[in-house]
């Protein structure tokens, strides 16, 4: 897949970000400073990529935040060239 590629939206229960609100979930995309995606309970496929935390790697996709419908919303997006 070429670098800079739409991979698809990045689904799951939009919430508020607060001190008491600290999910121990690892399926979560930062939105804004004050709202993120919590795709732990009820998201899509897009949730099991890209974990690369702990490898030493750089990540190959990112989540892009666009505007959709007076809705901010992720879309996965590659960041470099990811080979089969």
């Amino acid at each position: 897949i070429p670098a800079n590629v739409e991979i698809g939206p990045y689904a799951g229960l939009h919430r508020s970000v607060s001190k008491n609100s600290l999910s121990q979930s690892v399926y979560i995309a930062a939105l804004t400073a004050d709202a993120d995606i919590d795709a732990e309970r009820a998201g899509n496929e897009m949730r099991f990529i890209n974990d690369y935390r702990n490898t030493g790697r750089v990540p190959n996709v990112e989540c892009k935040q666009i505007r959709s419908n007076r809705t901010i919303v992720c879309v996965v997006r590659t960041t470099r060239e990811v080979k089969k």
